[in-house]
C-alpha cells in the first residue's frame, strides 16, 4: 500500500512537467527557441558565452552561425578547467558536480553538472512516468526494481569539485526522490557491493521477498537477464534465508537492514523452483504481478531485449528513450515506435546522415538517419553525442525517434578506419540470429577483424558469414586499402558456447566502463574478445 500512494503522489507531481512536454511537441519550433534563449540568457557571462556573442543570438539559426559543432575533445580543456576551480567556464551557476562516464566509444569523460541540467534531466522522467502510470496503471500498484549503478568512490578534483553521484536518485527532487525510494523494491545501497556475484545474490534475497513487484527498470537488458539466471540454482540458499531473516552474502550492514522473516515466501520458492521446468516460469511465479520491464531495446540492444521478453512472459515491457550522462535525447511514449524528442529538457539538432547543415526537431524528416548534438544547461553547447537515430514516426509535430547505433567508435589500427555504421549494417545482412560482435585481433598477424557470435548456424555458414562480412567492409575504400597491402587479413569467425551478450557486458566491465555506462554494440576498438568470451574460433575450411 506504501508503494501504491507514493506512485500515485509521484504521477500527481509529475503532472506539470508532462504538460509542458506535450504541450513543446506541439510547436517544437517555438518550444526550442524559448529554452535556447533561456540557457544563452543565463551563460551570456561566461568564457563560453563572452567568446561565441552568447548575448546577441536571437534565433536558432544565429546560434548554429555563431557557435560550432563540437566533441568530447574540444569540451575536455574547458572541464579542466572547471576542475581546477575556475568560476564561469561553461556555465554561471556553480558546477556541483563531475559525473564520471566512460561511453561504449571508450575514454573517461567527468561531465558537468548544474542544478539547471539537474531539472532539464526531471523535466524529460516526469513525462515518462506520468505516461507510463497512465497506460499500464498496475505498474504503479507495487514496488520497483530500479537498477543502481556501482558507487564511485567519493572523490574531489584538485579545484574541489566533487566527483560522481551520492546516490542515484540525486537526479530527482527532494520531493521525487523521496515518494522514489517509498517504493524501491531493493534498497540503493547494494550499489556499495562490490562482488559481482553478492551483488546478484543481495539483490535477488531482496526481490524474491516481493511477491508484490510491480515494475522493473534497468539500462541493458543483459543486465537484468545476468541477474535472474542463478535464481534456480540459488533457490534453496534464498529460501533458507528468507526463513531466517537473513542474507548470507558479504555486504554492507545497509544492504541487510529492513529483511524479515517470510517463511511462507520461502515455502513458495521451493514450491516454484521444484515444480517449474523453465525459467520463464519460475520467474512469472515468483512475480505474478510484474506488470512492466523498462529496458533498452534498440539498436543492437534488440536482441537480448527479445531474451528478456521471453524471460518474463508475464510482463508488458517497454523501451527506454535514449539518454546518456551528458543528456537526455528521447522520452519514450506508451504505445509509440520510437521516443519523443526531450524538447523541454535540451536544445536538439540533429545532423542528416546524408550530409548538410543540423536541422532543429521540426525538420526531421521521417525515415532519415541522424547524428544527436545537445545543448544543455550543464554547460555543453552544440555537443556531438556520437548517437544515431532514425526518424520513425510523428507525434502532433515532433518526430518519433529511435537509437539505432553509436557513431563511433571507429576502429583503426592500421589506417582502415572502420565505422561502426557500416559494420552494424553487414551484421545486419548476414542473417546470423543472436548475440553478433566485430572487433579487432591483434595478436594475429597480419591484425584481423573477428566475428563472435553464439548463433546455432553451422561452423560451414559462421565461415561463409565471415568471408560475406569481409567483403562487405572491403565497401570502405581504407579497409579495401589495407586488406590489399596485407595489413588486414581476412575476417576470422568464432563461436562463442553461450550467453555472449552477457560476457560481453561482463568483459567490458573488466575492461573499465561502469555497468550502467555498457551500451551494445556492432563494433568493439577493443581486442582480446577471444579471451573474453567461452568458445573456439571456426576453421576458414569449413
Amino acid at each position: 500500500m506504501r508503494a501504491r500512494l507514493a506512485n500515485a503522489a509521484w504521477a500527481l507531481a509529475a503532472r506539470p512537467a508532462a504538460t509542458a512536454f506535450h504541450r513543446a511537441l506541439a510547436d517544437p519550433e517555438r518550444a526550442q527557441t524559448r529554452l535556447l534563449h533561456s540557457i544563452l540568457r543565463a551563460n551570456a557571462d561566461t568564457v563560453v558565452g563572452r567568446a561565441h556573442g552568447f548575448g546577441q543570438i536571437r534565433t536558432l539559426r544565429e546560434f548554429q552561425d555563431a557557435v560550432p559543432l563540437v566533441g568530447w575533445d574540444e569540451v575536455a580543456p574547458f572541464v579542466e578547467r572547471i576542475a581546477a576551480g575556475e568560476p564561469n567556464v561553461l556555465t554561471s551557476e556553480p558546477v556541483r558536480l563531475l559525473e564520471p562516464t566512460g561511453g561504449s566509444s571508450g575514454g573517461t569523460k567527468l561531465v558537468p553538472y548544474t542544478r539547471t541540467l539537474q531539472r532539464q534531466i526531471r523535466a524529460a522522467v516526469a513525462p515518462w512516468v506520468a505516461d507510463l502510470f497512465r497506460h499500464v496503471p498496475a505498474a504503479a500498484h507495487g514496488p520497483a526494481y530500479w537498477s543502481v549503478s556501482p558507487a564511485v568512490p567519493h572523490e574531489r578534483t584538485a579545484g574541489g569539485v566533487p566527483v560522481g553521484f551520492e546516490d542515484d536518485g540525486a537526479y530527482l527532487s527532494p520531493l521525487h526522490r523521496t515518494l522514489a525510494r517509498a517504493t524501491l523494491a531493493a534498497p540503493s545501497a547494494l550499489r556499495h557491493v562490490a562482488d559481482p556475484e553478492a551483488f546478484r545474490y543481495a539483490t535477488l534475497r531482496w526481490l524474491v521477498a516481493r511477491r508484490d513487484l510491480a515494475l522493473v527498470s534497468v539500462w541493458n537488458p543483459t543486465f537484468l537477464a545476468l541477474l535472474l539466471c542463478p535464481l534456480r540454482d540459488w533457490a534453496d540458499r534464498l529460501a533458507d534465508d528468507l526463513d531466517r531473516g537473513t542474507l548470507s552474502a558479504d555486504v554492507p550492514p545497509a544492504v541487510r537492514a529492513g529483511l524479515d522473516r517470510d517463511s511462507a515466501r520461502a515455502r513458495d520458492l521451493r514450491r516454484l523452483a521444484a515444480g517449474t521446468t523453465t525459467d520463464a516460469d519460475l520467474v512469472a511465479g515468483l512475480w505474478p504481478r510484474l506488470a512492466l520491464v523498462s529496458a533498452w531495446a534498440d539498436g543492437h540492444a534488440a536482441g537480448p531485449a527479445d531474451d528478456l521478453r521471453a524471460l518474463v512472459p508475464q510482463a508488458a515491457f517497454q523501451a527506454k528513450g535514449l539518454l546518456a550522462t551528458e543528456g537526455v535525447v528521447t522520452v519514450p511514449l506508451w504505445g509509440r515506435d520510437g521516443g519523443a524528442p526531450a524538447l523541454t529538457s535540451h536544445v536538439l539538432e540533429f545532423v542528416p546522415e546524408s550530409g548538410g547543415r543540423p536541422v532543429f526537431a521540426h525538420h526531421v524528416e521521417t525515415g532519415e538517419r541522424y547524428g544527436v548534438v545537445l545543448t544543455t544547461g550543464g554547460g555543453l553547447y552544440r555537443y556531438r553525442l556520437g548517437d544515431t537515430v532514425e526518424a520513425v514516426g510523428r507525434v502532433a509535430a515532433s518526430p518519433l525517434l529511435r537509437f539505432v547505433g553509436r557513431e563511433g567508435p571507429v576502429s583503426d589500427r592500421v589506417g582502415e578506419k572502420l565505422h561502426e555504421g557500416h559494420v552494424a549494417r553487414a551484421l545486419a545482412g548476414l542473417g546470423l540470429g543472436g548475440f553478433a560482435l566485430v572487433a579487432p585481433d591483434g595478436d594475429a598477424r597480419p591484425c584481423r577483424y573477428v566475428l563472435f557470435t553464439d548463433g546455432t548456424a553451422s561452423d560451414a555458414r559462421l565461415a561463409q558469414a565471415a568471408r560475406r562480412l569481409d567483403a562487405a567492409l572491403v565497401g570502405n575504400v581504407h579497409y579495401a586499402l589495407a586488406r590489399r597491402l596485407g595489413q588486414l587479413g581476412p575476417v576470422a569467425a568464432f563461436r562463442i558456447r553461450d550467453g555472449g551478450a552477457t560476457a560481453f557486458l561482463e568483459g567490458c566491465v573488466a575492461l573499465g566502463q561502469r555497468l550502467g555506462d555498457v551500451k551494445s554494440t556492432a563494433l568493439h576498438r577493443d581486442g582480446g574478445w577471444a579471451g573474453r568470451f567461452d568458445g573456439a574460433f571456426v576453421s576458414a575450411e569449413s
